[in-house]
């Protein structure tokens, strides 16, 4: 009898066990996925923010009226199911889905759509990407799912200007004076209507999102409650990867990611084409960078495939263009910028720069050379190269201060231009339109001119390729256009890396984006 309870026991046991098993299995996609990453948000409001994991935050929690592809040519259904053009391409008709509903569980309308539109554009809110609806005449609402946008002239680009940011609910925000709106508070009981809704937020700690139970999408999104760590260490960020903390990184650093690829563990390394190219912008308000011979100086001094080599490790590419590798109208014969020490000493003491005293740094008028590098904690690789740079620079009697800021003063320093120089890393957009960073009216607060380069020649280039429908049309304007960008130097194009990302084996189902590793975040599974 004392043998059956025993056995009894160990089989009831075992059953438990089983029963536990299965449980944790069939809700394995409850469990928190926990994403590291090395900076927070600067806002959780889709028209402020100006950083690029705050353009993606916006995209988990609301709805675009379609999803670009990473293709940058076609489109999926979003909240529109689906467009057609009419009037020989000067309108476009959305026919918007009818089963979509906020999270306060008001449905989505036209009304919101137009709502969005109208703050886009308007002055007082300073939307980063306005420029790109200069093109719209005007909007029509037919009917509570259908919304026209109605142009001039066609143009090649007129789906993506229309698509280029997320739609906001009307009810909720339209009381609030435009003037006003950098005062909305858009994480306490924030209404949404994409796939994930804001939980809880700790500035610089952590982002939790969990699943919105009236996203449309059935079954979706498949993991239910995301974590974004933050952890500005990459060191403590690869730790965290390895021991499990963490299940998902973003930005490995290529040298972690060589030796991780040839160790047997459970992470896998994926990297794919990145919408990034890193540069160093010379503010041009410095008397240090107002003559071209210098800032080309600065370029002939800095030996970028050294750069590549040891900082990407065969996952990138030197630039040399103000415009994206990937994009049409890249120019592959633009003239580059050579290495040579040589020619920077010639071109610096062409410019009244030399060493007087003989204290191997070059002075004028009985003032160094000296100038700050500023780049953002974070970014090993960036936080590698001031260091680097520093020392090439060093070599042809220019002193270079490492700035190494967290992400929040950074950010406000590049708003104010309240920096010598940046080395930074800029995201492309996903069409030829280099007007947010080069025209001259984007050099303030509400525009990526960072080196406030100011060329009329360059504006009116920017403003006539822009409106060219053909592209084959544009691509001269385009080439010009960097040649005379290459030829100013207002900054020292370095490198286009690959996207690197570590994942814990057991996920599933991702596809990474040149503009964003979470592209389909809603898709991803546990196996």
């Amino acid at each position: 009898m004392k043998n059956f309870w025993s056995r009894f026991s160990l089989v009831l046991l075992l059953s438990f066990f089983c029963i536990f098993l299965f449980s944790c299995n069939s809700n394995n996609q409850s469990l928190p996925l926990v994403i590291g990453v090395s900076g927070d948000t600067d806002s959780f409001n889709p028209l402020l923010t100006r950083s690029r994991f705050g353009t993606e935050l916006s995209k988990m929690m609301y709805l675009g009226l379609m999803q670009e592809q990473p293709d940058f040519v076609t489109f999926k259904p979003g909240l529109a199911r689906s467009w057609e053009m009419m009037d020989n391409g000067k309108r476009v008709r959305f026919n918007l889905r009818t089963d979509v509903f906020w999270t306060d569980s008001v449905k989505v309308s036209a009304s919101d759509v137009e709502f969005t539109y109208q703050k886009q554009i308007d002055d007082k809110i300073d939307w980063p990407g306005a420029s790109v609806k200069d093109r719209i005449k005007s909007i029509n609402v037919i009917n509570d799912s259908t919304i026209d946008f109605i142009f001039d002239e066609p143009y090649t680009y007129q789906l993506m200007d229309i698509n280029e940011g997320v739609i906001l609910p009307r009810h909720v925000y339209n009381h609030v004076e435009s003037e006003n709106w950098q005062d909305i508070d858009f994480t306490n009981n924030s209404v949404t209507n994409g796939p994930y809704k804001l939980k809880s937020w700790v500035p610089n700690q952590f982002i939790e999102l969990v699943n919105n139970e009236l996203y449309y999408e059935t079954g979706l999104p498949k993991i239910k409650h995301i974590i974004f760590k933050i952890v500005p260490d990459k060191t403590q960020l690869l730790t965290q990867l390895k021991t499990g903390e963490v299940h998902v990184m973003e930005g490995v650093p290529p040298q972690d990611a060589v030796r991780m690829t040839k160790e047997k563990n459970n992470i896998i390394i994926e990297h794919f084409p990145y919408a990034q190219y890193v540069q160093i912008n010379w503010n041009m308000y410095s008397f240090l960078f107002q003559d071209k011979n210098v800032r080309m100086a600065l370029t002939h001094a800095i030996d970028r495939q050294t750069l590549v080599n040891h900082l990407l490790q065969g996952y990138g590419q030197i630039n040399k263009s103000p415009i994206h590798s990937m994009l049409w109208a890249y120019n592959p014969e633009l003239n580059d910028v050579y290495y040579s020490p040589d020619e920077a000493k010639q071109l610096f003491a062409g410019a009244g720069w030399t060493d007087s005293n003989g204290d191997g740094y070059i002075d004028k008028d009985n003032t160094d050379f000296e100038f700050r590098l500023m780049t953002n904690i974070g970014s090993q690789v960036r936080e590698d190269a001031l260091v680097i740079i520093q020392e090439m620079l060093k070599k042809v009697g220019v002193r270079v201060i490492p700035q190494r800021l967290e992400w929040s003063v950074y950010v406000e320093k590049l708003m104010a231009r309240d920096y010598d120089a940046v080395l930074i890393g800029m995201m492309s957009a996903s069409k030829v339109d280099v007007f947010p960073v080069w025209h001259s009216s984007m050099c303030g607060a509400d525009g990526f001119n960072l080196s406030c380069y100011k060329n009329k020649e360059i504006d009116d280039l920017i403003m006539s390729a822009r409106q060219i429908v053909d592209r084959q049309a544009a691509i001269p304007l385009w080439y010009k256009l960097q040649d005379i960008i290459v030829n100013d130097q207002p900054a020292t194009f370095l490198w286009i890396p690959e996207r690197l990302v570590g994942l814990e084996s057991h996920l599933g189902g991702y596809q990474f984006s040149p503009v964003s590793t979470f592209f389909n975040i809603a898709e991803w599974y546990r196996k």
